[in-house]
């Protein structure tokens, strides 16, 4: 996966004037961490090893999930 700022999803999707909620990361990460809803149904996959974004089912969200709507 890559890990892109507000300016790289911005240049690699030809974005203009983009709507954006990155100045809310700090309040969206912490919403993310904090779920029990998330933390709950976390697949088991990420209980079988340590080479996932959360090893050993430890929850630890470190990045945000992004969505792109481009419209024509």
């Amino acid at each position: 996966s890559w890990l892109l700022d507000e300016e790289g999803l911005t240049d690699v999707y030809g974005l203009r004037d983009p709507s954006s909620n990155f100045d809310q990361y700090e309040s969206i990460s912490t919403s993310l961490k904090d779920s029990r809803y998330l933390r709950r149904w976390l697949h088991s996959f990420y209980y079988q090893g340590g080479r996932n974004g959360m090893p050993w089912g430890v929850w630890a969200p470190d990045y945000q999930p992004v969505g792109v709507r481009r419209e024509m």
